[in-house]
């Protein structure tokens, strides 16, 4: 009787040509992905800018209501900063305040600007337009007999 020994296992691995396949493969999914990503990035700027002044809006405005004693947003655009209770606000790089008017007046160039919530739920009227590097425009207001803010894009 003769006993056949079976062929010797290979082992199991990758060869370098299946592995630089796959990297390739990858490096091309990437290089195809990374324009999406960057132009998402810097879009966001606008975006979080318009919802940080949201957020400040409605903040200040809870503050007023909360309390019962009129509270106070406090914009400073040649420093490009809003001061809201219980937080700060910076407009990012890639943001141009194109307009800030409170009551119909306009302090875009000015040193400082408030904007006053009062506790039954009323507020000075406010308009900010900004503008990104890509030419997106968004406007920001108040409703005076709300004390909400609405935010929308806006065309020039």
């Amino acid at each position: 009787m003769t006993f056949r020994r079976p062929p010797p296992a290979r082992p199991a691995a990758f060869t370098l040509i299946e592995i630089m396949l796959v990297v390739l493969i990858i490096g091309a999914v990437m290089a195809m992905g990374m324009p999406a990503i960057y132009h998402g990035l810097r879009q966001q700027g606008l975006h979080k800018a318009v919802t940080d002044i949201v957020d400040a809006c409605n903040k200040t405005r809870a503050k007023a209501i909360l309390s019962g004693q009129t509270a106070e947003l406090h914009f400073a655009p040649t420093d490009r900063k809003i001061e809201a209770p219980g937080m700060s606000v910076q407009l990012p790089d890639n943001v141009i305040l194109e307009m800030l008017d409170v009551n119909f007046s306009e302090y875009k160039d000015a040193d400082s600007a408030v904007v006053r919530f009062f506790p039954n739920g009323r507020c000075d009227d406010l308009t900010i337009i900004l503008s990104s590097v890509q030419n997106q425009w968004r406007m920001i207001s108040l409703d005076i007999t709300t004390g909400i803010a609405n935010d929308q894009d806006f065309h020039r």
